[in-house]
């Protein structure tokens, strides 16, 4: 099936202060919020190997929780102890390439949101945003 390079592009949006990178591909539609911000429709996934301080399971109001997607302990320990983001987002790319495909189950939907409790832009959920947009483009 494939994608054409005309009919995917990131658009960056800014609600209220708000940054939601998205894709568009072949009418699927993936985009990345905070987990603290309303629902706002979709199929709500967390992409965070730990669970966000202050909000209640509730109160996230979640559809799946892919720790299987997220960077590992070490990586993640390693990005917060200094590590420079290129080498992050290439060092979890390399973890993603090892991800079995059965977990990408998770993002097999129309409507995801990709949540993270992260406030950086951009962050490990853009990485893995990136790297469905090319894994599903070929």
């Amino acid at each position: 099936m494939g994608i054409r390079k005309d009919n995917v592009e990131p658009i960056l949006i800014l609600l209220n202060i708000r940054c939601v990178y998205k894709y568009v591909c072949n009418e699927r539609i993936m985009r990345v919020e905070r987990i603290y911000d309303s629902p706002r429709g979709g199929v709500r996934v967390l992409v965070d190997r730990l669970w966000p301080r202050g909000i209640s399971k509730d109160a996230a109001v979640l559809n799946k929780w892919a720790k299987e997607l997220t960077p590992s302990t070490e990586l993640r320990k390693a990005y917060h102890d200094g590590m420079v983001w290129q080498e992050f987002k290439i060092a979890y790319m390399l973890e993603l390439e090892n991800v079995d495909d059965t977990d990408w189950q998770y993002l097999d939907d129309e409507n995801i949101v990709l949540l993270t409790a992260a406030k950086k832009v951009p962050n490990h959920a853009h990485v893995l945003l990136e790297f469905w947009q090319r894994r599903n483009s070929s």
